[in-house]
C-alpha cells in the first residue's frame, strides 16, 4: 500500500520502468492486496495534511507552534529534550 500526499503525486519521480510496473501490479481497491501479498500496489489517497517532518522541524527550529500537527506526548518529548532546536523546558 502506498500513501499519497497531497501536491506530491505517486507517479512524479519514477522511472519509465518502474512507472511500468506499477501500472502493472496496480489494484484499485485494499482489499484486492490480500489475494496477492507482496505481488500487488495499491495508492491510498486519503484527506491529510499537507506537511512533511522536514516541514515540522522547520517549524521547531524557528519556534513556530506545532502542537495541532502531533499528539501532545510527542510535543512534549521533542521540547523536554531539545530536539529539532526546539526550546528545552
Amino acid at each position: 500500500a502506498v500513501l499519497s500526499r497531497p501536491g506530491s503525486p505517486v507517479d512524479e519521480n519514477l522511472t519509465t520502468e518502474l512507472a511500468n510496473l506499477v501500472s502493472e501490479r496496480l489494484v484499485e481497491r485494499p482489499l484486492c492486496l490480500r489475494s496477492k501479498p507482496g505481488g500487488q500496489i495499491c495508492i491510498l489517497r486519503l484527506t491529510q495534511l499537507d506537511i512533511s517532518s522536514t516541514k515540522i522541524r522547520e517549524m521547531l527550529g524557528k519556534g513556530e507552534s506545532v502542537a495541532y500537527l502531533m499528539p501532545n506526548e510527542v510535543l512534549t518529548y521533542i521540547t523536554g529534550h531539545g530536539l529539532y532546536g526546539s526550546a528545552s523546558t
